[in-house]
């Protein structure tokens, strides 16, 4: 982790809410159809903190990468 880079852990959710609150997070990360951030999102237990946190850091880096390629005027030079 580093730079502008947050994690949340929220125990004891049912997996059920944190669907739904992924959704609703990433639909607020989406203004005038195009995304203000990138989230990585896991769920799982806390024995396998450290592989979430290293796949959902991926997936992060993923999602700004399909941002480049979509935006590429908006991407920084």
């Amino acid at each position: 982790m580093s730079g502008d880079e947050f994690i949340v852990l929220l125990k004891g959710m049912p997996l059920e809410t944190f669907e739904r609150k992924k959704k609703v997070l990433n639909e607020r990360l989406i203004i005038e159809g195009k995304p203000i951030a990138a989230a990585g999102f896991r769920y799982g237990r806390e024995s396998e903190l450290p592989t979430l946190l290293e796949s959902a850091e991926l997936e992060m880096y993923e999602v700004k990468k399909q941002f480049h390629e979509t935006f590429p005027d908006l991407s920084r030079k």
